[in-house]
């Protein structure tokens, strides 16, 4: 499991940043700002012959504030391509998640 583990890292996911770059293009064509988009993470799990991927990120929102936001997608094992995915609602606005660490 370690070397397919490595395997799919190695094939799928971008060296430098971990991110995959058929779903940021995904994402990027959803956002109505897609130039905002920046990777945070990608984290994924083997589930049999599909890869379950999370995607985390920081757009400008409809708002127009800077959001932290995530899409989910499932990919084949074999080859990479999305079989499916979706954007993840909103999370936190960046001048939301900056007044909660003030004391």
């Amino acid at each position: 499991p370690d070397t397919q583990r490595v395997s799919y890292r190695e094939r799928f996911f971008s060296p430098y940043t971990g991110s995959h770059a058929a779903l940021e293009q995904q994402i990027k064509k959803s956002l109505s700002a897609p130039a905002s988009y920046q990777h945070v993470r990608t984290s994924w799990v083997e589930r049999g012959a599909i890869l379950q991927v999370t995607t985390v990120f920081w757009c400008r929102q409809g708002s127009g504030l800077l959001g932290l936001d995530s899409a989910q997608a499932t990919l084949d094992t074999t080859n990479g391509h999305i079989l499916k995915w979706r954007m993840m609602k909103h999370r936190k606005a960046k001048a939301e998640l900056d007044q909660q660490k003030k004391p």
